[in-house]
Parts: C-alpha cells; sequence; structure tokens
C-alpha cells in the first residue's frame, strides 16, 4: 500500500472572496467612503493616513496595504526629524492602524454574516474542494469562519488561523519588517509595536496557533503545498519561506492573469528550483453559483470516459490548467471560470463537441467586446448537435468577428454558413473535402464580404437540397473590375468564379 503525501493547504483572502464574501479593501474602502462620505484623497488621508485607495498607480489590496505602512514606518525612521517629532509621528501612524483595524472588525463582521444568512452557504460544494482538504493541514490567513461552515475545517487534519479571528477579536494587521534587510534602520521608539511578528508573540490564542503548526510540520517528510487565495506579495512570505522550500510540488491556484504577479515574486525570492515545483491550477469556484459543469476523470487507458475529452476540451479552449492528479479528478466548472479572453481558436470536430460548445455559449454573453478567433469546423456531418450550435447567440456573433473559418471534411447546409457570415470580418475561408449542401443559394457574391482577403476551395462537392433544382453547381460572383480576393479552387468541377459587370455603369 502506497502512503499518501501529507498536503499543506494554504488559505488566503481570495478563498474568501470567491464565496462571495466581501473581505477585499477595495469594497472596504468603498463602505468607508459613503460612510464618512469620503469622496477625494485629501479627504481619505485626512480621516486615516492609511487611507489609500491607489498604490503604484493601481488599486491597492491588503497586500500593498502592509508594504504602504511598511514604507510609512520606514520614512518615519529615516526623515531628518527631532526624535520627539519622530515619536509623534509613529504614534499616529500606529493609533491610525489600530483606528482602521477596529472599522474594517466591525465591516467584516457585518459582511461575514449577511453571507453566512445568505443562500450561498447552502450552495453546492465543489468536489474537487473536498478531496483537497480531506486529512490536509490547512494553514489560514482570513479572520472569517468560512472553512467551518462549508464543513471542510472538519475534514481537515488540523486549521491553524494565523491572523486572529472574527470571534477572538484580534484581527491582526500590520508589517514583516522584523528580520528584513531594513530592520537596522528601525530606531524610533514604536517602530514595531504593530509588526506581525511581535503581535503574534503578545496574543495567546495565535502564538499557540503558531506553535501547533510548528511542532506538526517535519521537513523531512514528503508533502504537497497548495496556495488558495493567497497573494504571496504580504509579509506572510518570510514565514511560508520553508514550506516552499521543502514541498514536494507546489500548486499555485491562480485567477485570471495574477499567476504572473505570483510567479514574479517567486522569482525574485528563492531559486530556480522552487519555481520548477511550481504547477499553475485554474482557482474554480468553490461553490456552485451559476449552472455548472461535473467532470470525473479516469486513470486508466481501457476506462476513457467521454467526461475526459470533454474536460480536455474545455481545457483546450479556455487555456484552463486542471492537474491530472487524484486530488483533481471530480471537478465543477461553472461559466464564471470560462473566460472568453482566453479563447485562441475554436474547433469544432464533432457532433458532441458542437454539444459542449453548445453549453459553454449558454454562459458566456458577448457584449462588449467579442474575440476575432479562427474557427475550424472538421468531421462534422450537420447533425442535431450543430445546427442547434449554429442558432446560439453567442456563437453567431463569434462567427460574425472571426478571424478565418476553415471546413474539413464536413457535409453541411451552405445556406447556413453564408448567411451566418456575409458581412463578417472573415478575412479567410477555406472549405476542403466536404459536401455542400445548398438549398437556394448557387450562387455568392463575394462582394458581400467586405473583409476577405481569401476564398480556398479543394475537393468541393455541391449537392442541392430540393429536387426542383436540376444543377447542382456553385458559381462565385464578383462586380468588382480588381481582385481583392484571392480565389483558389482545386479538384471542384462543379464550382466556377465568374466577374459581372455592372451593365448601368458608365
Amino acid at each position: 500500500m502506497i502512503e499518501e503525501v501529507q498536503k499543506y493547504v494554504i488559505v488566503g483572502n481570495g478563498f474568501d472572496l470567491n464565496l462571495g464574501i466581501e473581505s477585499s479593501y477595495h469594497s472596504f474602502m468603498e463602505f468607508m467612503a459613503k460612510e464618512h462620505s469620503l469622496t477625494t484623497p485629501e479627504e481619505y488621508y485626512h480621516y486615516n493616513s492609511l487611507f489609500v485607495k491607489q498604490f503604484d498607480g493601481r488599486q491597492l489590496n491588503w497586500a500593498n496595504f502592509e508594504t504602504l505602512f511598511e514604507n510609512k514606518v520606514l520614512s518615519i525612521n529615516t526623515a531628518k526629524y527631532e526624535n520627539i517629532q519622530a515619536v509623534n509621528e509613529m504614534d499616529k501612524l500606529n493609533q491610525d492602524l489600530s483606528n482602521l483595524e477596529l472599522e474594517f472588525y466591525a465591516y467584516l463582521k457585518q459582511s461575514y454574516r449577511l453571507w453566512s444568512k445568505s443562500e450561498l452557504t447552502t450552495l453546492k460544494l465543489n468536489p474537487v474542494y473536498e478531496k483537497l482538504f480531506d486529512q490536509a493541514y490547512v494553514i489560514n490567513f482570513n479572520y472569517t469562519d468560512s472553512l467551518h461552515d462549508l464543513d471542510l475545517a472538519k475534514l481537515a487534519s488540523e486549521v491553524y488561523q494565523l491572523h486572529g479571528n472574527l470571534k477572538q477579536a484580534n484581527l491582526i494587521f500590520g508589517g514583516g519588517l522584523v528580520g528584513h534587510e531594513s530592520s537596522s534602520l528601525l530606531h524610533v521608539e514604536g517602530s514595531l509595536k504593530n509588526d506581525k511578528m511581535v503581535r503574534v508573540k503578545r496574543d495567546s490564542f495565535i502564538f499557540s496557533e503558531f506553535d501547533r503548526l510548528n511542532e506538526s510540520f517535519n521537513d523531512r517528510a514528503d508533502f504537497d503545498l497548495y496556495i488558495l487565495g493567497h497573494s504571496l506579495a504580504s509579509s506572510d512570505l518570510p514565514f511560508l519561506r520553508r514550506y516552499l522550500l521543502h514541498a514536494r510540488r507546489i500548486y499555485l491556484f491562480y485567477y485570471g492573469n495574477d499567476f504572473e504577479e505570483k510567479l514574479k515574486i517567486l522569482n525574485s525570492q528563492f531559486e530556480r528550483d522552487v519555481l520548477e515545483r511550481v504547477r499553475l491550477v485554474t482557482f474554480l469556484d468553490i461553490l456552485q453559483k451559476e449552472p455548472c459543469k461535473l467532470f470525473e476523470r479516469s486513470f486508466t487507458a481501457s476506462d476513457r470516459k467521454i467526461a475526459d475529452k470533454e474536460l480536455e476540451y474545455f481545457e483546450e479552449l479556455f487555456n484552463l490548467t486542471i492537474p491530472k492528479e487524484a486530488i483533481f479528478s471530480k471537478v465543477l466548472i461553472s461559466g464564471r471560470n470560462l473566460n472568453e479572453e482566453n479563447i485562441r481558436r475554436i474547433y469544432v470536430r464533432s457532433e458532441k463537441e458542437a454539444e459542449w460548445l453548445n453549453w459553454v455559449f449558454e454562459q458566456l454573453d458577448f457584449e462588449d467586446e467579442v474575440p476575432s478567433v479562427p474557427i475550424c469546423i472538421e468531421n462534422v456531418q450537420g447533425g442535431d448537435g450543430f445546427l442547434t450550435l449554429l442558432k446560439n447567440y453567442s456563437f453567431k456573433k463569434l462567427l460574425k468577428h472571426s478571424s478565418s473559418i476553415q471546413i474539413i471534411n464536413s457535409t453541411l447546409l451552405f445556406d447556413n454558413i453564408i448567411d451566418l457570415i456575409q458581412n463578417s470580418s472573415c478575412q479567410q475561408l477555406e472549405i476542403w473535402d466536404s459536401t455542400l449542401k445548398i438549398e437556394t443559394k448557387f450562387e455568392l457574391a463575394v462582394d458581400n464580404f467586405q473583409r476577405l482577403e481569401k476564398i480556398s476551395l479543394k475537393n468541393v462537392r455541391i449537392e442541392p437540397i430540393m429536387k426542383e433544382f436540376d444543377h447542382d453547381s456553385l458559381t462565385l460572383i464578383t462586380t468588382l473590375e480588381e481582385e481583392n480576393v484571392r480565389i483558389e479552387i482545386e479538384d471542384c468541377p462543379n464550382i466556377a468564379f465568374e466577374r459581372r459587370f455592372n451593365e448601368n455603369k458608365q
């Protein structure tokens, strides 16, 4: 029997945000602005010197907030103040932090209460997280009891809540300058009062949590590290260092493109071997908030299932990264995880893929910007699944904006395709080794494709649908004197190209 590898799971604020708990710095600032009628940067600063909406030109988050606090501490220590003035400045900064903690405690308590009473807590849990937390050692940097609410804490071997919690009313804010190379500059009294390490040692409950965690950790044992919703950009990173250094594998969950910033941080703080052990994982929704698809992977070649192929199709289409390890064998994917910005190319290579795409485009709504991507239709014989897809509103918009369309070894109703892509953005149309069933459109006006640069037809058979049409040919027509579309016709005896000049033209 193979012994299971230990699991350490790091839980950050992104976990609670995914659940729908309004715990972000931005949400807190918006609440405070409304509560105290703050509008200008000056009003924010006058209310509390730590109230800043932007940092380095970007919207502030909690990691930036810690850096902001650390910078202010260092600034006071390096400024040419008289000692008494420096102490007064530091006292004010520490008082501002204490006030902000109290304000945030009240805000988060209310936000968490609203969430815990909402229907969100009754939603189905994504099974991937049940497997992930089962028998895991969980290092929780959040203040809420969301892990208990979802019964994930019951599954875990241990849960360590290291920054305090709402029940104890001992939330820890602050910086992490202890042990930092800049710590030698600190000489003003009170500079370390709100350093996280100092505050941990002053709080008996949190200190005991750290003690329990330290006793459980064995750097010689094999373990995998899972990082869920933690930015890695805060003062927690020095503490996490030993876990990152000794983990067999590091599973870094990401949302959107935030993996770039996380990898950048790891690259700046660690040797190459740490990055080589990182495996990126798409941060799938924890709760089923909208229509979802359940996928169950099989792990033997003889037991390959349709679900395996469907999941691989979704991964390819939306650039999802879901590892093939047993923990990820059963996952729920929601429409929110399908980011149209990640679509680089669309393949429809079977009726099944047409059905899968139909579900996908029922979840997507291209209201603002429709991606212009190549579309390839291959080995499709015009069944119900494909016909339903052609009626899908989002897919029709995508066809209209496609950069190129390729049809290979397929049998399609030509009239439907042409109606959908006329006056479109399509620059290249290729139809190879296919049969085009034509109802009425035996002539195709090339001029209706204003952005078309090339038409390539190879080994294409024409088949009329209605018996009253006794011809089985297709004519491509243009009224333009100059060829602005390159037309290639090969092994297509029933397809011709004709230039018809306007007789009324003077």
